[in-house]
């Protein structure tokens, strides 16, 4: 395995370890939805912020990548809070 495919490879895993972190945390917060919203968005701006970095490290950021990782982001943390506070 080269160098730059194990570096790849830690990055995702730490991305997949924030991701699974925030989804365990909004199961075992049960129906508090104030919290469940605290950790949504957390983990929708850990997300954009490993993409900064992530790229950073990459040497392949650009202004689009930011908007990207920033759109997506919200996005992301607005459909699951619609989800969130429809059921």
């Amino acid at each position: 395995m080269t160098g730059k495919s194990f570096r790849h490879i830690t990055h995702y895993a730490v991305m997949l370890f924030i991701m699974i972190a925030g989804i365990v945390s909004i199961v075992f917060t049960g129906r508090n939805l104030s919290t469940q919203t605290g950790i949504i968005v957390m983990l929708a701006l850990s997300y954009f912020i490993w993409g900064i970095v992530h790229h950073s490290l990459e040497n392949t950021l650009h202004s689009e990548v930011v908007i990207e990782y920033l759109l997506l982001a919200v996005l992301g943390a607005g459909c699951v809070l619609s989800v969130l506070y429809y059921l």
